[in-house]
């Protein structure tokens, strides 16, 4: 029983020798690392990146070159209600305005009986960029062909296609519009009004409508630029 006693108390002593040292190599010398709180990182706003408009004047595309782009390598093309037919893409022909081997821009087709929009003709201005119109006073073009037409001017300001337009009418022979922008209204009276003097600053495409419907139509475009 005493030989018992004396393992029991030597077990004792060894145990809180054990837990001493354990605890002293914790506190000094080279300390165990404790565990610290990590701060939640914190989300910064990063503003979204602007399109920045690029201001433009002068010629838009004279068709010289008969590639269907503009001056800005900006493309040509066409796109209409369902029913419609239209020639996609809209095509280059010679000889345009100024003769000999100078070309235009042409579409033709049919509007359905309920064209709904109808057919367009639209030019992207810089291909994907914004263009800053406002230092210019309107817009200026020949054309020729049948029928009564809209040119319009599309903006990211305006979300409810209530553009801004102008109707004209062509004939067989060449024509020369010079239009103010001033001339051009929208449609209906928006319940926000956008002032044109923010669509120019902010236009992505000179577009030209056929909105009258279960007719045969020809419009051919050429030398448009702005003043």
């Amino acid at each position: 029983m005493k030989r018992l006693m004396t393992i029991f108390f030597v077990l004792i002593l060894l145990v809180n020798i054990f837990t001493f040292f354990a605890c002293r190599d914790r506190s000094i010398g080279q300390p165990a690392a404790e565990p610290t709180d990590t701060p939640t990182p914190t989300r910064t706003f990063t503003p979204a990146p602007t399109n920045t408009s690029v201001p433009i004047s002068g010629m838009i595309d004279d068709f010289s070159d008969c590639d269907g782009v503009n001056v800005f390598s900006g493309p040509w093309f066409s796109y209409g209600a369902s029913g419609n037919t239209f020639t996609d893409p809209p095509i280059t022909i010679t000889p345009g305005y100024a003769g000999g081997s100078d070309c235009a821009i042409k579409i033709e087709g049919q509007t359905s009986a309920s064209c709904d929009y109808g057919v367009c003709l639209s030019n992207a201005l810089l291909a994907g960029q914004v263009a800053d119109l406002s230092g210019n006073t309107g817009i200026s073009f020949y054309a020729k062909g049948n029928g009564t037409y809209k040119v319009l001017i599309i903006s990211p300001a305006i979300t409810d296609y209530n553009n801004y337009q102008y109707t004209f009418n062509i004939s067989s022979s060449w024509q020369q519009f010079n239009i103010p922008f001033s001339s051009f209204t929208q449609s209906w009276a928006p319940q926000v009004p956008v002032p044109i003097s923010d669509v120019l600053k902010r236009t992505t495409h000179i577009a030209f409508g056929q909105t009258t419907c279960g007719v045969t139509f020809e419009l051919v475009v050429d030398e448009l630029q702005t003043y």
